[in-house]
């Protein structure tokens, strides 16, 4: 049986297609568990209606607290064998369970990945992202965590199927408060896993909203960013994982801070360089001859971390909106 567990907060504008792509799936040993993080709006009544209907589904109502623990509340519901999270804005095709349990069951595989479809909210553009692997064979932890750590593969929960024992074997659980909170568990339970397979065709359906929380640039955002990011390089060196992409993941995420960063502080020069001290981010002493190096690192992306060090990176930011604006 898979457990599906949907976090639910005001999303009546959604969740019914979310129900309706899992209840017409061609594998149909599933249980659907619905956590309602304290909607205002009629999304509750909408669950209700479904809940009389269809007994797969379970239902579950608290006072608001965030994703984290609906969903840590969702995994203490579940009896299924596998544990898949979809988002209550986001969908699946008709078949990806089957897809998923299926390659899971012939290589006996301790976790799966999809491809996933990102659906542009603000003007209805999907786009399909995969993997650049072979799903017809099956992977090991440090090659799967080789591509994390290159951000090949994003430690998004919804894109992956778990085995239920070895996510409660491993104590995994969502840190309450903070933006990120999935990606840790990610990496920790690949880490731990023997084998590792891909399915690599876009059958989850992922709902970008711009003007959300989590696409937009703040502080709060950037600080739990770079928390799990350090979270993570410190797990990866305790478990003495011999893996060779460590510098890559620590110049990658340093660009998307500063990049960020600068979205928060503007062009206020003294704030972009000041920034990653004044709010206690990760500050890398990259060497020079490691970032030109660097196989895992476009030439512009070194170019960036370059211009960082020597204090010219909002000269580039500068030239690049002009470039654009052309």
């Amino acid at each position: 049986m898979v457990s599906v567990i949907i976090p639910v907060f005001n999303s009546e504008k959604y969740i019914e297609e979310c129900l309706n792509s899992i209840l017409v799936q061609t594998y149909t040993n599933y249980e659907i568990i619905v956590i309602d993080d304290g909607s205002t709006d009629s999304s509750h009544k909408i669950i209700e209606r479904y809940v009389s209907k269809y007994n797969k589904i379970k239902y579950f109502y608290q006072k608001n607290g965030g994703a984290a623990i609906a969903r840590n509340l969702g995994v203490g519901m579940a009896i299924g064998k596998y544990l898949m999270f979809v988002d209550s804005d986001d969908y699946i095709a008709p078949d990806a369970l089957t897809l998923m349990v299926n390659k899971l069951e012939h290589f006996k595989a301790d976790m799966g990945v999809i491809g996933h479809i990102k659906i542009n909210n603000s003007n209805n553009e999907f786009k399909e992202f995969l993997y650049d692997v072979d799903d017809k064979q099956c992977y090991t932890n440090t090659e799967v965590l080789d591509l994390a750590l290159k951000l090949k593969i994003r430690g998004y929960i919804c894109d992956k199927l778990f085995l239920k024992d070895k996510w409660n074997n491993l104590n995994l659980t969502f840190e309450e408060n903070r933006y990120c909170e999935d990606w840790f568990p990610v990496i920790k339970y690949i880490l731990n896993s023997e084998k590792i397979v891909f399915v690599n065709k876009g059958i989850y359906f992922y709902r970008q909203h711009v003007n959300s929380s989590i696409h937009t640039s703040n502080l709060k955002v950037i600080g739990d960013y770079n928390y799990v990011v350090k979270t993570i390089i410190d797990y990866v060196q305790a478990k003495k994982v011999k893996v060779n992409t460590l510098e890559t993941f620590k110049m990658l995420t340093f660009i998307e801070t500063i990049h960020e960063l600068y979205l928060v502080v503007g062009e206020n020069k003294h704030k972009i360089y000041s920034g990653l001290k004044d709010n206690r981010l990760n500050s890398w002493d990259f060497k020079m001859k490691n970032i030109l190096g660097s196989q895992n690192i476009s030439s512009k992306n070194k170019l960036v971390i370059i211009l960082w060090k020597l204090r010219l990176y909002h000269l580039f930011k500068l030239i690049s909106k002009v470039n654009i604006s052309m």
